[in-house]
């Protein structure tokens, strides 16, 4: 008896002290494994002058494949990526888990930085096969960071700084992919951690500004929506893109209050106008909303209430979304956008013709207006490609009863061609800029009056 109970203790002991160095998961190496090791080696390096690399790697696109497919799918996915990855390493390398769907890779004495690319490459081709998973075949990709010693820096601090930098880039310049640290990367970091502690300031200091750019009713020739960008204005580096803080908001988690601050700001100004000009005017603003506001399950409460304190009607207001973004998160936003459309709102469907949608889904979905994605349009008379995919974008639009807008027209070629398709809504310099609330309403008096006078 006392035998067995010391066989117990032994066993419990070994799996405690598993547990301390592994993830309970997937069997690799924790970040308390990870930091021991890294340290070790390092300093092994410095001391006989020998290269390492550090390969951080985050798995895109994971919390969508949890959300649609469960997280007992989502754990198996964790295995067997790591499983894979293990795979790709010799045995003095370390793989690790760090935290969710994090990893990192120790590269040990290598020779040279192309030896940690070929790991890179060879992890991402490994991945690249689809994962066969309770009946759910799944595809996933890596964004890599790569990081050297001695090249990158020369503490564990500055090493793993310099490999997760990386790994941001990779991600922004289109996921699956490896990407090496660069000095250059460390100033753009910088820079962009410093707008983003400007951005979080700027609603507060009134910073911020909404223009609108008006889209013309092809058959009337009259401005019948405006569709609303932000536009900072910031203290010390001017006006900056909403392409460069858009993103930011989006990664530091203030994009659901800017969001909510344009829509409200919009509504507020639209109310305006209608009360200004009177019943027979009839304006719709349009408002963007992104793929993290997209997964607030109570934006339409947050629609429904702004339109109550603004005074604004349901039928003046209108919801863009990317294709992509609608895609993503399927099953979200149809539901999603289904509520929206019972309080009256319209829908629109942003960029259409690049995020492979499904007719299935286009037929679920409560759409009023697709709006072709400025890449065709821009092709006009250079593309009959894409002049094809235009035509059949308006014929599938109009055969499920919805308008479809052109954005980006910038010639009288352009503007012939979608008027000859019967193309509904267009808008772009070749009819007006963005414009303050001030200028658009100015256009709206003369617009007012000229139909007056008619």
């Amino acid at each position: 008896m006392l035998f067995q109970d010391i066989s117990k203790r032994k066993a419990m002991e070994r799996k405690l002290r598993e547990l301390a160095h592994h993830d309970p998961l997937t069997g690799l190496a924790n970040r308390r494994v990870y930091q021991e090791f890294l340290d070790m080696e390092l300093d092994r390096s410095i001391r006989h002058n020998l290269q390492m690399a550090i390969l951080f790697m985050d798995l895109d696109n994971f919390k969508q494949i949890n959300d649609t497919k469960g997280h007992d799918v989502g754990d198996l996915l964790l295995q067997s990526v790591a499983d894979r990855v293990k795979k790709c390493v010799r045995k003095e390398d370390l793989v690790a888990r760090l935290g969710g769907d994090e990893f990192a890779v120790v590269l040990v004495e290598i020779e040279n930085p192309e030896n940690a690319a070929l790991v890179a490459q060879k992890i991402l081709e490994k991945l690249a096969v689809p994962h066969q998973l309770a009946g759910h075949e799944i595809i996933t990709t890596f964004s890599i960071g790569i990081a050297l010693y001695p090249l990158s820096g020369s503490s564990v601090e500055d090493i793993c700084k310099a490999a997760d930098i990386a790994m941001y880039h990779a991600k922004q310049d289109g996921k699956n992919n490896y990407k090496f640290f660069e000095p250059e990367m460390q100033r753009l970091a910088q820079e962009r951690m410093g707008l983003e502690k400007d951005l979080r300031c700027s609603l507060q200091n009134e910073e911020l500004t909404v223009h609108y750019q008006p889209q013309f009713e092809i058959s009337s020739g009259r401005i019948v929506r405006l569709q609303t960008l932000v536009r900072w204005h910031h203290p010390t580096r001017g006006l900056i893109s909403p392409a460069l803080f858009i993103p930011i908001a989006e990664k530091c988690g203030i994009i659901g209050p800017l969001g909510e601050w344009t829509l409200r700001t919009a509504c507020n100004t639209n109310a305006m106008w209608h009360r200004k000009f009177g019943p027979s005017f009839k304006m719709i603003v349009a408002v963007k909303v992104s793929m993290k506001q997209l997964r607030d399950k109570n934006l339409w409460e947050t629609i429904d209430t702004i339109l109550a304190t603004t005074g604004l009607t349901p039928d003046q207001l209108e919801i863009e979304l990317t294709e992509s973004a609608v895609m993503n998160h399927p099953d979200t936003a149809i539901t999603l956008l289904n509520k929206i459309h019972q309080l009256g709102v319209r829908v629109a469907i942003d960029d259409f013709g690049t995020g492979y949608s499904s007719l299935n889904y286009l037929q679920r979905l409560p759409i009023d207006i697709l709006e072709i994605d400025l890449s065709f349009v821009t092709n006009i008379g250079r593309s009959v490609h894409d002049e094809t995919i235009i035509k059949s974008i308006i014929s599938l639009a109009h055969n499920m009863d919805q308008l479809v807008t052109a954005k980006g027209v910038e010639t009288l070629e352009q503007y012939n061609f979608l008027k000859e398709h019967q193309c509904d809504l267009m808008q772009g310099h070749y009819f007006m800029k963005p414009l303050t609330a001030e200028e658009i309403e100015k256009v709206m008096i003369k617009q007012t009056q000229e139909e007056n006078e008619q």
